[in-house]
């Protein structure tokens, strides 16, 4: 990055030391927090990255999750995303329990359909008048 005395040159803008003093010191108080509420947002960003891709891969519990990932390696990574679904799947095959399995499809099994047991409830359709039922 170009320094101001440099960029001030380039524009044609001569400034006095109290004048540079001066200028340097709007920059710091502005650019400071500026570049403070920058990392913020990139924490924010990377976290809700992590928690979504926890929560696509069914993790039971983040905070379990979390403490098991090298958070610093993947926070540095210029692919956060592959990483981080990378990293959980080596998580998932080395410590499973962390996540929910997929549940197993049972066969549908069909009714039992309507028809009546012989016996079963004649006495009762009998008591009600009912007669049998075919």
């Amino acid at each position: 990055m170009e320094s101001i005395e440099t960029i001030l040159k380039n524009i044609g803008v001569e400034l006095s030391e109290p004048q540079k003093k001066t200028v340097m010191q709007q920059i710091e108080k502005n650019y400071c927090p500026m570049e403070q509420h920058r990392s913020e947002l990139d924490q924010m960003q990377f976290e809700h990255r992590l928690d979504t891709a926890i929560a696509a891969a069914h993790g039971r519990s983040a905070k379990a999750i979390r403490a098991l990932l090298d958070l610093e390696h993947l926070q540095m990574s210029q692919t956060q995303d592959n990483d981080i679904e990378q990293a959980l799947d080596e998580l998932r095959q080395t410590s499973g329990y962390l996540f929910e399995q997929e549940p197993e499809h049972t066969l549908y099994a069909g009714g039992t359909g309507t028809g009546v047991l012989p016996g079963r409830d004649a006495a009762m359709r009998a008591a009600f008048g009912l007669g049998d039922m075919e």
